[in-house]
């Protein structure tokens, strides 16, 4: 069984040189391999572009009649890390879990929020662990800790059941033949599973009708129901939540820095 790079490359390998061969055949191999070397050199990167260019066209055209949209990309010169810097402004991703632990607990003195980060999530946020800093940060830390020792944290089952219950439903969507906004599932999945494990009782957001693609409507409602179910609790406080953090994100520069370079 041939790996998925090889599968890949193989068709585009295989056309220069079955050109390459097929004139190394009927021609003399002695006076012309270096014209077909030549050759092979020019077509390659031509067909590679080619099948780059098509095979983007296609997922676009996909994704289109789908109602989905493509991931976005850095396209420019080659310095995409200077353009992801202006994309993305005073924005630092990390994804190492020493860095992580270093920002968040063993060294957090001196990675504070400060006063004005404070003050703008205070309405949503207000004195807790994540808008805290100093000795208010390190109370809410003695008094939150016994919900992360080694015994929860070991139990994975309940993850694994959100988990099956999120490609459940992307399964249901897809077999619908609609697109899926895969961030939405992703933030119900989080939702249920940090409300089950830190509480003890789920949200239960999975459980919420997906929204479907822009340009696309539902499926007709039973006709035991002529009229839309009211929206489900745990739907609307997701909503709720993610719109005053994106509000009050707002000053900070993110979501304006990427609508400017967007638009």
């Amino acid at each position: 069984m041939l790996s998925p790079g090889i599968r890949f490359l193989l068709p585009i390998l295989a056309i220069p040189c079955i050109y390459v061969l097929a004139g190394l055949i009927v021609s003399d191999l002695a006076l012309l391999f270096p014209i077909f070397l030549f050759s092979f050199l020019v077509v390659f990167p031509i067909l590679l572009a080619v099948y780059i260019s098509l095979e983007r066209l296609s997922q676009h055209l996909q994704a289109k009649s789908s109602g989905a949209r493509l991931v976005p990309t850095v396209l420019g010169d080659g310095r995409q890390c200077c353009q992801l810097a202006d994309w993305l402004g005073r924005l630092y991703l990390h994804h190492r879990a020493e860095h992580i632990k270093l920002i968040l607990a063993t060294d957090f003195s001196n990675y504070v929020k400060g006063n004005a980060l404070r003050d703008l999530m205070n309405s949503v946020l207000g004195t807790g662990v994540f808008n805290s800093d100093g000795e208010m940060w390190k109370f809410h830390r003695g008094a939150t800790r016994p919900f992360f020792n080694r015994d929860r944290i070991s139990d994975f089952e309940i993850f694994a059941h959100h988990a099956d219950r999120a490609i459940e439903r992307m399964k249901e969507r897809l077999r619908e033949g609609y697109a899926l906004n895969f961030q939405d599932l992703a933030g119900r999945f989080t939702m249920d599973s940090a409300t089950s494990f830190l509480f003890g009782s789920c949200v239960d957001s999975l459980s919420a009708p997906l929204p479907y693609p822009h340009n696309h409507t539902p499926p007709p409602f039973p006709f035991s129901h002529p009229s839309p179910p009211e929206p489900d609790r745990a739907d609307i406080f997701t909503s709720a939540f993610t719109a005053a953090i994106t509000q009050h994100l707002l000053p900070l520069g993110i979501n304006e820095n990427r609508k400017r370079k967007r638009g």
